[in-house]
């Protein structure tokens, strides 16, 4: 039933958006570089030649947008896929509009720390918007950049410390290899020690390792170092809370339609850097990575800029034949996106529910 499935501006509470496809560091399994010999991320610092570098044009969009029409937004998160949002020149801006809606968003701000000054960061704290920071730093001042190849750890910490004297509310978020394992703890209680308010733990992808043991890392063209997955398995994700701070908890209704892709289930959406509305972070490699699967992409939606809000509102995009049709026809046969796999099981339980309902 189109009726039931159709998302409406009322329906979102998540918008997830990725402000800009520049960054500053060159971690190795990020999808920015090119892939050489089988399939390989390498972090060589040179950029997949489909990648598209720059900026949401927040003042082209925003019109587009309707935020005033978002009544349950409930999240905001500003993230990277293949840039971190803070190398947007006016970041403030999407913090800033966001936090002025009646339904106040929670916005969760990505950064690997690096970028901006002290003072900024203060500054940004100050201002006592609804917003977590979340500080990826995978180690310690010894391990952060052999993953996080080309950053500055002490510039990071001073960062950090500068946003929580501010008052801000801030994340340690720490990917788990072999090389820092041994430091959980060390850095748990560091992270705890300087105010932030949490940390959290996730284990390295093992499908970016590509069935490789160990992962080459070249900087300016010589092996450097490698990568391992860490030898104790955590599991996927363990998170402490520090502090607890009510307001940082949003409340979120879940499954809110009879839809049956998963994120759209869940009332969420993804805006990439290039402007486009689509239903996850994952399809979004797909908008501009063909190796990813862009030809598979464009057989369900035709015409990737009638996804796009500089040209169609959000509610005529929601309407398009993708959202509409193409899409939830896809998840009922096996003619599904390969990205649509991932999400296999959750898609069967909610077209069981479909046919129930």
């Amino acid at each position: 039933d189109m009726v039931s499935t159709r998302m409406k501006l009322s329906d979102i509470e998540m918008l997830q958006i990725e402000p800009s496809s520049y960054c500053n560091a060159r971690c190795p399994h990020c999808p920015r570089f090119d892939c050489i010999k089988h399939d390989v991320f390498e972090s060589t610092g040179t950029l997949h030649p489909d990648l598209k570098q720059g900026h949401i044009d927040i003042n082209a969009i925003i019109e587009n947008l309707q935020v005033d029409q978002l009544s349950s937004l409930k999240y905001v998160v500003l993230e990277g896929d293949k840039g971190d949002p803070l190398m947007h020149p006016n970041i403030e801006k999407f913090i800033e509009i966001f936090s002025n809606l009646p339904s106040k968003p929670l916005i969760m701000l990505n950064t690997n720390g690096s970028i901006r000054n002290t003072v900024w960061w203060q500054d940004l704290a100050k201002k006592q918007y609804r917003l977590k920071v979340v500080f990826s730093i995978d180690g310690l001042v010894d391990t952060n950049h052999l993953y996080r190849v080309g950053l500055d750890y002490n510039k990071i910490i001073n960062n950090v410390n500068a946003f929580i004297a501010g008052g801000g509310y801030a994340v340690w978020k720490m990917i788990v290899f072999a090389h820092n394992e041994h430091q959980i703890d060390e850095i748990k209680k560091f992270s705890q020690s300087i105010g932030c308010s949490e940390f959290s733990l996730r284990q390295a992808d093992r499908t970016r390792f590509k069935n490789l043991n160990k992962w080459p890392v070249k900087i300016d063209g010589k092996l450097s170092h490698y990568l391992e997955v860490p030898r104790e398995d955590r599991g996927h994700t363990t998170d402490y809370v520090f502090k607890k701070t009510d307001n940082m908890i949003p409340s979120r209704r879940l499954n809110i339609a009879n839809r049956v892709c998963p994120n759209l289930a869940k009332g969420q959406l993804y805006i990439t850097h290039q402007n486009y509305v689509l239903p996850c972070c994952m399809m979004h490699f797909v908008t501009e990575h063909n190796y990813f699967g862009k030809d598979d992409f464009l057989k369900l939606a035709g015409d990737v800029e009638k996804h796009s809000l500089v040209s169609n509102t959000l509610e005529s995009i929601l309407q398009n034949q993708f959202f509409l049709k193409t899409l939830v026809d896809s998840l009922k046969t096996n003619n599904r996106h390969h990205i649509c796999n991932g999400c296999n099981q959750q898609i069967n339980k909610n077209l069981l529910n479909l046919v129930k309902g």
